[in-house]
């Protein structure tokens, strides 16, 4: 993936949203100047698209996850933590991690 692509993204979950630049720099405690730069930029900090995550209140994968389109249906899908269509996979490798650190004990 792009920086292009995750900048692209994050302007279509904002605009999604409703959400102008300037409200989004406010909530991050930034100026709409240093928003728009970081929202350009293909260098995103995590602690930034993090907190992104948090204003806009969608899981951080979403963001990364340009090939999803952003439709009502998968805003509430990864709203909550872990994606419910992820839930299954996650639930598999706690259980793999917890068999190989059973291994590695002996």
């Amino acid at each position: 993936m792009t920086g292009r692509d995750i900048t692209t993204r994050i302007k279509e979950i904002r605009t999604f949203f409703g959400l102008k630049q300037g409200e989004v720099a406010d909530r991050l405690g930034i100026t709409q100047q240093a928003y728009s730069c970081a929202e350009k930029s293909a260098n995103i900090q995590l602690d930034t698209l993090l907190k992104l995550a948090q204003i806009l209140k969608v899981h951080p994968s979403f963001i990364m996850a340009v090939e999803v389109p952003v439709t009502d249906e998968n805003i509430s899908i990864y709203s909550n933590g872990i994606p419910s269509n992820l839930m299954s996979e996650v639930v598999s490798l706690k259980s793999k991690v917890s068999f190989y650190r059973g291994l590695i004990q002996l």
